[in-house]
């Protein structure tokens, strides 16, 4: 391991670091979604600092990559690995450090780095000029450590289903239209890069931190692919019986029917997002596979053979394929008219454009974007999104059980207790029983006020 760290002490910050936190947590615990107030930055200790946890772990080590770039926390885990937060030590910039085993059987974290990095480049010929890679987050670093794949990048903020989730489930017309209109410009983008995403869904758009919390970026191209030559331009062929790639909750019609995916189904995923985030939800979730019928074992009876090493993966995987099917055949059979009542009428525009596109058609951008404008119509003129107010709300919320707790606390400081009778009064009970005592001569201080006698 370069830097102070080494592969040993990797895998033990690893096997050591708290389970992964949710970046948004559910509505009820009221906790703003950004990242500094939802994921605390801990001062990384030196291996002379290094101290006991407090659960009595072994200590934490002080893990480097890239000689520059300090792990700190874990913020998450998926199939790819694991990604920490992490600082530069050089500036001080937080940065996100994503890790893979390099043994795993199909990495995909360095070709991903060179994806981002080429997607953050001025790019290859045919690039238009009039695009920027706004929305895509930086490679700082990337590289093999130790025992580890590494890729160092922007840090950035919540997630679209984190956002999503922290407001109940549903965004306004508003938000959606704003979300989309950077949605489709991040993949006319990446499209001019010669480049499809093949896994359209809320969690692959996050927003950024700061100054650029209002920019929504594209993340997560482990599934990208080419779908031109980027010299001749020539266009990938059309083919059939293709395995689906990606999420299927959200993937287009045509990749349900094994269809080569192109530019087209990018941006029909995008649509199938935008109702999830108006409706709530998409009528092909939560489907109940049946279940197979099998003999009920007697309590008494001595148990069969073992199944074969593999057959409980092997039973997985049939059942996400038979889920798969199911999603398909469902949002195959559901009109787009059905799908999109009670919501604005641009929104099954956008899906039957789409859905309408020939195989190497490249998409209008600038038909989706308009769409989507004339779908904000009215609600433009709103002040904040949706997101923004319910932070707001949670703060204001905050701060009025501050006061509360602080009242509280003010009150009780301000009892007196009667040393006479050693019962506690308040100090207005305290007051007029001295008022009283002065006006009948029997106190001291100053002169009775008849107005205050109650």
């Amino acid at each position: 391991m370069a830097g102070e760290g080494s592969s040993e002490e990797m895998k033990n910050r690893i096997a050591l670091s708290p389970s992964p936190l949710n970046p948004l947590p559910v509505e009820k615990e009221d906790k703003v979604p950004t990242t500094s107030d939802t994921h605390s930055q801990p001062r990384s200790r030196a291996p002379s600092e290094q101290s006991e946890r407090p659960d009595g772990v072994a200590p934490m080590m002080d893990v480097r990559v890239g000689s520059r770039f300090r792990m700190l926390e874990r913020l998450g885990s998926g199939s790819f690995g694991d990604i920490f937060r992490g600082i530069d030590v050089v500036n001080g910039e937080p940065v996100a450090i994503k890790i893979e085993p390099a043994t795993t059987r199909q990495p995909q974290l360095l070709n991903e780095a060179r994806l981002v990095k080429l997607l953050s480049s001025d790019g290859p010929v045919g690039n238009p000029a009039t695009l920027e890679g706004i929305g895509i987050p930086k490679v700082h670093w990337y590289g093999l450590e130790g025992d580890y794949n590494v890729m160092v990048m922007t840090l950035l903020g919540p997630s679209l289903e984190d956002l999503f989730n922290f407001c109940g489930r549903r965004f306004s017309v508003r938000a959606v239209c704003f979300l989309g209109i950077q949605m489709v410009t991040r993949l006319e983008y990446m499209h001019s890069k010669h480049m499809i995403h093949r896994d359209i869904k809320p969690d692959n758009f996050t927003l950024g931190v700061g100054h650029r919390s209002d920019t929504v970026y594209l993340i997560d191209y482990g599934l990208a692919k080419p779908y031109r030559d980027p010299r001749s331009l020539a266009h990938a062929p059309y083919k059939l019986s293709k395995g689906l790639s990606g999420t299927a909750r959200y993937a287009s019609r045509n990749t349900h029917m094994g269809i080569e995916q192109s530019r087209r189904d990018d941006m029909e995923a995008v649509g199938y997002v935008l109702i999830y985030f108006l409706r709530g939800s998409l009528p092909w979730q939560g489907l109940v596979l049946p279940k197979k019928g099998q003999p009920t074992a007697s309590p008494t009876a001595s148990p069969g053979p073992k199944s074969p090493r593999g057959a409980g993966a092997n039973q997985r995987n049939e059942a996400d394929n038979e889920k798969t099917k199911r999603i398909g055949q469902r949002k195959l059979s559901f009109s787009l008219v059905e799908l999109c009542k009670d919501i604005p009428t641009q929104f099954r525009e956008f899906l039957e454009y789409c859905g309408g596109l020939d195989f190497k058609a490249k998409p209008d951008y600038d038909h989706l974007r308009g769409l989507l404008r004339g779908a904000e119509g009215k609600y433009a003129e709103e002040s904040e999104l949706d997101w923004v107010t319910r932070a707001r709300l949670v703060e204001e919320k905050r701060a009025i059980s501050r006061m509360a707790i602080s009242g509280r606390q003010s009150f009780r400081s301000e009892f007196t207790t009667d040393t006479a009778s050693g019962c506690i009064q308040s100090p207005t009970a305290a007051h007029i029983r001295n008022r009283r005592l002065q006006k009948a001569g029997e106190g001291t201080g100053d002169p009775a006020d008849p107005e205050e006698i109650v």
